[in-house]
């Protein structure tokens, strides 16, 4: 696989002050559990920092932290590989540069992910990076099908200040909904929109996908920083303010 430095089907691993250059993924680890990674450096042409099942095994009790990474793919990522559970993971005090995307949870292999947090990261984002469509958003949580429906609970995004440029996209399918993500005392520093023809939303909520209140808010604060005329608003549930208090998008 393109993967640079990858920690597959291992357990107890404490991985202290890694620099990783790559052409491919940064670091991976692969259904694994009890996994540290701290205090590291990846700039990666693909996926900086991800967790991903690519068997059966469930990838458990990992931990992100203190890192400092730049991709034009995503910074911090669960998935796309999904075959067993993603549970308890976290990704702490990490803050992501001149990045294609941010915090991605990309899952369509059938295992459960739940359980995931990503607490004190910022994010800045380059949303021109060639050939990269999905560039500038800041968050990307979707579920798709290959060969299973996946499912979420529990995904928390606290404390994060996030550069946007390409709306917030959540997405789950007719058969897996997405469910239990919330994003707590979180700053979206607004930018011009990567795609300047046609005004969207920050906030893109399939809706015919996402369980009732399966994305929710507590206090969100958005920076329009000049930029409130090149976007259609917030979220279509509430264009202009955000909610004070745990609500759904």
């Amino acid at each position: 696989p393109d993967w640079a430095l990858r920690l597959r089907r291992s357990r107890n691993i404490t991985l202290d002050r890694a620099k990783v250059f790559s052409g491919v993924d940064g670091i991976d680890v692969d259904a694994s559990a009890d996994v540290l990674v701290d205090n590291a450096f990846v700039h990666s042409w693909d996926d900086a920092c991800c967790v991903k099942t690519t068997t059966a095994d469930v990838a458990a009790r990992i931990r992100f932290e203190r890192l400092l990474v730049s991709t034009r793919k995503s910074s911090f990522k669960v998935g796309t590989e999904t075959l067993g559970r993603v549970e308890d993971v976290s990704f702490a005090t990490c803050d992501a540069f001149d990045a294609g995307r941010g915090l991605a949870i990309y899952a369509k292999d059938g295992g459960a992910v739940r359980d995931v947090s990503f607490v004190n990261v910022t994010v800045d984002l380059y949303a021109a990076y060639p050939d990269e469509p999905e560039a500038g958003r800041p968050i990307d949580f979707e579920l798709e099908h290959r060969y299973g429906y996946s499912t979420t609970a529990r995904v928390r995004v606290e404390n994060a200040a996030l550069a946007v440029h390409a709306p917030l996209t959540f997405k789950g399918n007719g058969n897996a909904t997405l469910r239990g993500v919330l994003l707590e005392n979180t700053t979206l520093r607004v930018g011009a929109p990567a795609a300047v023809l046609n005004k969207t939303y920050l906030v893109d909520c399939h809706n015919d996908a996402i369980a009732p209140c399966g994305v929710s808010a507590a206090n969100l604060v958005v920076d329009w920083d000049g930029h409130r005329d090149q976007w259609r608003g917030l979220a279509a549930a509430w264009p202009e303010q955000p909610p004070a208090s745990d609500e759904p998008v």
